[in-house]
C-alpha cells in the first residue's frame, strides 16, 4: 500500500503527508511536496536524533535528555540546540538529518501496516530527497529479497516493456548496471531469463523491483 502512494505520488510530482503504522506502537510520517521527500517523523526512541547521533558515536549517550530538555526550554529542534552548544556543526547536523531520514523512510516501507494520506500541512522542510530516488535506495538493499521477487514475479509475465523516455524514469540517478538492466527490459527482455543467465541475479531483481514498485514497469 505504502509503495503505491509513494510511486503515485511520483508520478504525479504530488504532495502529501503519508502515516505509515506497524503494530500498535511505531508510526512513522514522510512529508512529500511535490515528489520530494521534505520531512519526516517517528514515534520509535531509536529513530530519534539523539539517539542516533549516539548509536553512530557521535553524541555522548548522556548527553540526549540534557541537550533535549535544554532545546524544549528554548523552543528549539535538538538538532539546532546541539549546533548552538557547538557539539555538532551546521554541515553535520544537515548530513545526520538525511541519514534520520533515510532510516524512517526506510523502515516505514519495510513495514506492512495502516498507511493513511492526507494534505501536506505547512511546516519545516529538514531534508530534500526526490521520492523515486529514494525509493531506489531502498530497493538496492534495505528491502527484503523475499519482497522483491513477490513484486517481480507479479509483474513479469506478461509486462510491457519499460519505457525508457518517460520523465519518471529519467528522473532516477541508476548506476551503469541498473541502466543496463533497465534497457534491457525497454527492449522486452523478462526478468526470469535475464536473472537465469546471469553469475549474480540479486542486482537484477533489485533493479526490476524498484522500477515495478515506482510504476515504471508494469
Amino acid at each position: 500500500m505504502l509503495l503505491l502512494v509513494l510511486a503515485d505520488l511520483n508520478r504525479r510530482s504530488a504532495s502529501a503527508i503519508i502515516t505509515a503504522e506497524a503494530g500498535t506502537t511505531a508510526r512513522r510520517k514522510l512529508h512529500v511536496d511535490k515528489g520530494i521527500l521534505v520531512a519526516t517523523d517517528s514515534s520509535v526512541r531509536v529513530e530519534r536524533l539523539g539517539d542516533l547521533l549516539a548509536a553512530e558515536g557521535r553524541l555522548d549517550p548522556v548527553l540526549i535528555e540534557p541537550v533535549a530538555e535544554e532545546a524544549r526550554k528554548n523552543g528549539k529542534l535538538i538538532g539546532d540546540q546541539l549546533v548552538a552548544d557547538s557539539l555538532l556543526s551546521p554541515g553535520d547536523l544537515a548530513a545526520a538529518l538525511e541519514r534520520q531520514a533515510m532510516v524512517r523512510f526506510d523502515a516505514a516501507l519495510g513495514s506492512h501496516g495502516l498507511v493513511t494520506v492526507a494534505p501536506l500541512p505547512t511546516g519545516p522542510r529538514m531534508v530534500r530527497f526526490d521520492l523515486g530516488n529514494a525509493v531506489m535506495a531502498f530497493f538496492r538493499s534495505a528491502a527484503a529479497l523475499e519482497d522483491v521477487a513477490a513484486l517481480v514475479a507479479d509483474r513479469d509475465d506478461g509486462s510491457v516493456p519499460l519505457d525508457l523516455d518517460g520523465a519518471a524514469l529519467k528522473r532516477l540517478r541508476l548506476a551503469s548496471a541498473e541502466l543496463r538492466i533497465a534497457r534491457q527490459l525497454a527492449a522486452g527482455e523478462s526478468v526470469n531469463t535475464l536473472v537465469a543467465n546471469a553469475d549474480f541475479p540479486e542486482p537484477i531483481l533489485r533493479t526490476a523491483g524498484a522500477l515495478a514498485g515506482l510504476g515504471l514497469w508494469a
